[in-house]
């Protein structure tokens, strides 16, 4: 019997492709499109991100072409074998999908090189450190590495962010206002992490153009809304890549690079993000094994929005992507690791309903797994945002300490 849910009323009704997604994104703020009203309790047409539903004959095409019947890598399976056959085919299309292969094969022969500015920054209990890792041949990441004194080896933390600056995150504010801000929201998780024992690892998400430390792509002409990430992804595509996979390839060549350093237990890899940042975690530890504990926070529901259009930012869209199952498969192929999605409870980016059904997914994979227990979903009570209470909390009963 076939165990996987399918989609509910929402995707028959339709989107606008690739359009209205985003709200206004401020500079210190890792927002994507979290304007607009909560859906109602049914599952009907609205509005959601500006976007209302389309003509019944776009519906109907579009009902056809994103039918959860052509789901070519959705997760059946009902036990453990079943699990691990799915999961071993689904992991190895996902990465074709978002083309990690022809990055591969485009880096082909290069050594990623680290560069470490002199500066370092005594912060009593740890220092502080600004540096760049070059990836593949003229892309050079942005990262801040925040390290605990005393010899080690500390587990590491990655933290990677979505549309705005990466710096706070290392605890660099660019005034008193944005500093509020974001202690108020719990961005700071660098210093968090560093601050509980573990090796902070700040990267800058490549093709973010709100942060001015990221590698992006301009959009020049102003044919992408002026958004670099949009630009960057469908220059990336028209060469056969993706922004996904060069995202992820810049998180693994990172994952490489810190755990070649004597003072990083490799056994214990935490990533976590808020939206694209968290869009990048689930992806990222989807695909690399090594990332042991994942927390992504405001960027977990389903593909869709109430009115049937594509819920996150387009610079996360690659061909191919619906047709290779839901979010939930994607977010299930990191079973049997520990697995934490957060959202806020008032976060009309994804919303309560849509949020609780693509959990149930997750739960339902994690199970087939024999691991129920290692997968949970926690909302928070505000919005669009870290919430680091819930995530340590998580982190703590994973590793067995207290972490809070």
């Amino acid at each position: 019997m076939n165990t996987c849910r399918r989609l509910q009323l929402h995707v028959m009704l339709g989107f606008s492709l690739l359009s209205g997604i985003h709200a206004a994104i401020t500079a210190d703020q890792a927002k994507e499109g979290a304007t607009g009203a909560p859906p109602a309790a049914a599952r009907a047409p609205g509005k959601r991100h500006g976007t209302e539903k389309q003509t019944p004959e776009v519906q109907r095409y579009m009902a056809r072409i994103f039918d959860p019947g052509k789901y070519e890598h959705s997760c059946h399976a009902t036990n453990p074998a079943e699990f691990t056959a799915w999961q071993s085919s689904a992991r190895a299309a996902l990465a074709e999908l978002v083309r990690l292969p022809t990055i591969r094969a485009d880096a082909a022969g290069f050594k990623p090189r680290a560069t470490l500015l002199p500066a370092i920054d005594d912060l009593g209990a740890y220092t502080r450190q600004e540096g760049r890792l070059e990836t593949e041949p003229d892309v050079a990441i942005h990262f801040w590495l925040l390290k605990p004194k005393g010899a080690g080896p500390f587990p590491l933390a990655i933290i990677s962010n979505g549309h705005g600056p990466s710096r706070g995150a290392a605890g660099i504010y660019g005034s008193e206002a944005a500093k509020r801000h974001i202690l108020a929201e719990d961005r700071d998780v660098g210093i968090q992490a560093v601050s509980r024992g573990f090796i902070a690892l700040v990267p800058s998400t490549r093709g973010i153009g709100e942060d001015p430390e990221a590698f992006a792509l301009a959009d020049l002409d102003g044919r992408n809304g002026g958004k670099s990430c949009i630009a960057h992804n469908w220059h990336a595509i028209a060469a056969g890549r993706t922004m996904m996979g060069e995202r992820v390839w810049d998180i693994m060549k990172f994952i490489d690079w810190a755990t070649a350093l004597p003072e990083v237990d490799a056994k214990t890899i935490f990533m976590t993000g808020n939206s694209g940042g968290g869009m990048l975690t689930t992806y990222a530890a989807a695909l690399d094994e090594r990332i042991s504990i994942a927390s992504p926070s405001s960027s977990f529901d389903d593909f869709f929005a109430p009115a049937g259009n594509l819920t996150h930012c387009q610079c996360n869209h690659f061909p191919g992507m619906v047709r290779f199952g839901q979010f939930w498969d994607i977010a299930g192929l990191i079973a049997p690791r520990p697995l934490l999605t957060v959202t806020g409870i008032k976060d009309p980016a994804h919303p309560v309903k849509e949020t609780r059904h693509a959990a149930e997914e997750v739960k339902r994979i994690y199970s087939a797994a024999g691991v129920p227990d290692r997968y949970e979903h926690q909302f928070g009570p505000e919005g669009h945002r870290f919430y680091k209470n819930l995530m340590w909390d998580f982190v703590s009963k994973t590793l067995g300490r207290d972490l809070r």
